[in-house]
């Protein structure tokens, strides 16, 4: 799920975690579940036009400003598909909560893959998988090539399954059954010194899913480990 800052940019891996750990308020107690493993499509956002996401988006080096924004499903297009051809096509409608339109997200989604698109999913440089085949820890696909992360800026990136936790806390809420998926730049323009930190070769994205919820925490990394934003998934309400 995962443009749901500045055009819902995934943002979108070898980040290991101990078993207990505190991240940025983000607390987990459990052992790790190496045999375990989910169906994907239990993992992303519910398809339910009745809820409404709040996330909470903190911009720490990204140079963005801190803000909230609400994230609800819009619905099915029959009708429309893909650049690649895959169809139906669902819609995910993100707005900052002073009522500005971020972006609309267009995805395909079945039981074993997930992948977003820009607006129309007519654009090969906006598609990116987010979940492929089974949710187990040590899987891995190619996620995006040649992505358009901004207009100026196209990055490539490898996803992996990192670990499954029985339950996490984020910003006071527990949600059970949460995997933890990286996503790591494989390939970035040659210009460094002009890329952000988080464009870099070898910087990832720590993408958290919760079953029945969808993403929870999203922290964006440089290669050397600093943290250069976060999402954070704030509640869930009926609209």
């Amino acid at each position: 799920m995962t443009r749901l800052v500045t055009r819902f940019r995934i943002r979108t891996t070898a980040l290991l975690l101990a078993a207990v750990f505190v991240l940025s308020g983000c607390v987990n107690e459990s052992e790790p579940d190496l045999t375990r493993e989910d169906s994907v499509l239990d993992f992303y956002m519910p398809r339910s036009t009745e809820t409404q996401y709040l996330y909470k988006y903190s911009g720490f080096f990204s140079g963005k400003r801190d803000s909230t924004y609400n994230v609800t499903y819009v619905g099915v297009d029959q009708s429309l598909k893909s650049v690649d051809s895959m169809s139906p096509i669902h819609r995910i409608s993100v707005k900052a909560t002073d009522r500005e339109v971020i972006n609309d997200v267009e995805f395909f989604v079945t039981d074993t893959m997930i992948v977003e698109y820009g607006p129309n999913a007519s654009s090969a440089s906006e598609r990116f998988v987010v979940l492929h085949g089974k949710l187990k820890a040590g899987t891995g696909w190619k996620a995006a090539f040649n992505y358009e992360a901004t207009p100026e800026i196209r990055v490539s990136y490898l996803a992996r399954v990192i670990e499954y936790f029985p339950q996490m806390e984020v910003k006071g809420i527990v949600y059970k059954d949460v995997w933890q998926v990286n996503y790591e730049v494989t390939g970035a323009p040659i210009d460094n010194n002009k890329l952000p930190q988080e464009y870099l070769n070898k910087a990832r994205r720590v993408i958290y899913f919760a079953k029945g919820v969808g993403k929870i925490l999203e922290i964006a990394y440089s290669p050397d480990n600093r943290e250069q934003w976060k999402t954070e998934l704030q509640g869930i309400s009926r609209r």
